[in-house]
């Protein structure tokens, strides 16, 4: 059964991007089929893959119904890859505008022919994200130890509560990354003996949040 992975933090800075491309480098290396979207308007997966981000037919492309999704499809060296576009912020307004929450699901649909599909996301719960949890099977948030990305953390569950009751039942978190602690003294103390050891503990032990 064909997974399809969404990394996302509202937090920026906690190793989304390295998470996408790593996972989906692994995966590719064990002998998976592995389609990578970049659905960050920065477009670092993009770029980390070796790809300008100017390339003709990307994610804002099909998001925007100009293309197919088999039309937008790069091969690398690594995975199969969706580039983004600098254009995904225009994108996103358009989708809010109309809330359209389907769009990536829908394209997704027929898609049979990879293992995994990884959606590396931008900093933040906007459109973008929300189509993302939308096509989405599993969610793995990466983040820090510090207080910020705890306060990411319960910014992506409540989006995530939001879209199984009323557009995905079936999507779930998948893991917690704890990635980097920056943090230091009473702050970062603080953060792990209280709200990190309780979001985590629940969060990571393979919560179906409802």
């Amino acid at each position: 059964m064909r997974k399809v992975l969404v990394v996302s933090n509202e937090k920026g800075g906690t190793g989304k991007t390295t998470t996408s491309v790593n996972l989906a480098a692994v995966f590719h290396g064990f002998g998976n089929r592995v389609l990578l979207i970049d659905s960050d308007p920065q477009m670092n997966a993009t770029s980390s893959l070796g790809c300008n981000g100017r390339n003709e037919n990307n994610y804002a492309d099909l998001l925007n119904g100009v293309k197919y999704v088999r039309e937008c499809i790069l091969h690398t060296e690594y995975c199969d890859l969706i580039p983004a576009s600098a254009r995904l912020g225009v994108t996103e307004k358009i989708l809010a505008s109309m809330g359209n929450h389907y769009q990536l699901a829908e394209a997704l649909e027929d898609m049979n022919e990879y293992d995994y599909v990884i959606i590396d996301c931008p900093p933040r719960m906007d459109e973008l994200v929300r189509n993302a949890f939308v096509a989405a099977t599993d969610v793995i948030v990466p983040m820090s130890t510090s207080s910020y990305s705890m306060d990411g953390l319960m910014q992506v569950y409540s989006t995530i509560r939001m879209v199984k009751k009323y557009e995905n039942p079936g999507l779930n978190i998948n893991g917690l990354f704890p990635v980097s602690d920056r943090g230091s003294g009473k702050d970062t103390q603080g953060t792990h003996k209280g709200k990190s050891s309780h979001s985590v503990s629940k969060c990571g032990s393979g919560l179906d949040p409802e």
